[in-house]
């Protein structure tokens, strides 16, 4: 990525170069534009090759934690899940389920 970045800088350095060889309005207007968009995508390289060292530096949350869910970070016990039964049967708890009767009218 770094090498790419570092071609997209040289191309656009290069199409700026060519804006004195350019008699024509229209053909400094292009070299113009293809150089700017070759600024951006070397900015963008900047950031894909920076952007880890930032996390490291400025994430306070690890990979690992941001997996787990908000109750369990702040040290909650998490909730078993829940079966709705729909019919009489009563509430009941089995294992980690625990199933609620829906009343229907």
């Amino acid at each position: 990525t770094t090498a790419i970045t570092a071609l997209w800088v040289v191309a656009a350095a290069w199409r700026f170069e060519n804006l004195h060889d350019q008699s024509s309005v229209t053909g400094r207007a292009y070299d113009i534009t293809i150089g700017v968009n070759c600024l951006i995508m070397a900015v963008l390289g900047v950031y894909c090759v920076l952007e880890p060292l930032v996390q490291k530096h400025f994430g306070k949350r690890t990979r690992s934690e941001a997996d787990e869910p908000a109750e369990k970070r702040d040290g909650e016990k998490e909730a078993a899940p829940i079966a709705v039964v729909v019919g009489d049967a009563p509430a009941k708890v089995e294992g980690d389920l625990q199933t609620v009767p829906l009343e229907v009218e």
